[in-house]
């Protein structure tokens, strides 16, 4: 990717609380689409095997694309409306990924109902 590394605002330990739109609680659904977006992070980043399927290894390739594409077309809609939904900033979660997948940045990887978890109770 030739996009510019852009500074990660405190961004390096992921929670969902530093993206957020606003205050309120969060809601079911929001938790869900929350869910959505930790697992995309999770596919993108898991260390690739030898043993990976051609299946598998385009899934990740598909997970990369849905988080950092820029250019406005279905993926990139796509992730807007599943932010929306979360109830997080879209531009923060696409800056995040960008910087984790193709300049380095530091990510340690949770279970998804850990970053849920630390969602609720914060």
């Amino acid at each position: 990717m030739s996009e510019e590394y852009v500074e990660s605002e405190d961004l390096d330990y992921v929670s969902f609380n530093m993206l957020r739109l606003n205050d309120t609680a969060w809601s079911p659904e929001q938790l869900m689409w929350l869910a959505v977006i930790a697992q995309a992070i999770l596919d993108a980043t898991k260390d690739p095997r030898s043993s990976d399927s051609d299946a598998i290894i385009e899934h990740r390739r598909s997970a990369t694309r849905w988080l950092t594409t820029v250019s406005a077309c279905v993926t990139a809609d796509d992730r807007l409306s599943v932010c929306e939904l979360a109830g997080i900033s879209e531009s923060k979660i696409r800056r995040l990924s960008t910087n984790v997948l193709f300049h380095g940045q530091p990510f340690e990887r949770f279970r998804i109902n850990a970053l849920l978890d630390s969602s609720i109770t914060t």
